[in-house]
């Protein structure tokens, strides 16, 4: 049985299956608080505690796409930037970087913008973020996008198409619900996937290191 870490309870928690990013949530049934699935292994922790430091310490620019001000949306985008910095990233909304009285429309701002920066995630939820979705997360830039689709538009032309065919690409595409948004499960999707892009990052490197260590005694 998993004991809830915010009010310590044991009973029944319901089970939420991320399965595009294979990621396992307990919703506690007394605080009606999230809370990832516990490493199983007590070892786990401590074989890595080493790294850990060095693994948290790699900072990205990440960019934080979706509605503008006046969707509710909107608020979620922006605790997302919050957390983001707060946990030693660079993060931008795209508002904060597109230049009026230009020659470029926003369109081709948005494409400059997605280039400069490491990750993107994007909360789908206007006209405006379906075409960031459409133009960048699938056809461009879909290796270092997380995009959020609401679930209730699955059966829309955009569910049934575009979403599937990214799907199929390999594009992240999370379907989410209001209680992603509502209970903060959307956070700590994002938080986790920011974990998983340290370490793969982190893991990148140290294969680096030790084929140039590899190298360099060969030469000698």
């Amino acid at each position: 049985m998993n004991s809830c870490p915010h009010c310590e309870s044991q009973s029944e928690h319901r089970r939420i299956s991320i399965e595009v990013l294979r990621l396992v949530y307990y919703e506690c049934r007394n605080c009606k608080r999230f809370f990832p699935r516990p490493i199983k292994n007590p070892n786990v922790p401590n074989l890595f505690q080493q790294f850990q430091e060095e693994v948290e310490s790699y900072g990205f620019n990440i960019l934080v796409f979706g509605p503008g001000r006046s969707n509710p949306l909107f608020r979620k985008r922006h605790e997302i930037q919050e957390m983001l910095i707060a946990e030693g990233h660079n993060a931008r909304m795209g508002e904060e970087l597109t230049a009026t009285n230009t020659p470029f429309p926003s369109d081709i701002q948005e494409f400059f913008q997605v280039n400069q920066f490491d990750y993107v995630i994007l909360l789908e939820g206007s006209a405006g973020s379906l075409t960031e979705m459409i133009e960048f997360g699938i056809d461009y830039y879909r290796d270092r996008f997380l995009t959020f689709f609401p679930k209730a538009g699955r059966r829309s032309y955009p569910g049934t198409g575009t979403v599937v065919r990214g799907k199929r690409l390999g594009a992240l595409i999370v379907e989410y619900t209001d209680v992603f948004v509502e209970k903060c499960l959307m956070k700590l999707i994002v938080q986790d996937m920011v974990k998983f892009w340290q370490s793969y990052q982190f893991t990148v490197d140290i294969k680096l290191r030790f084929w140039e260590q590899q190298q360099r005694g060969f030469r000698k």
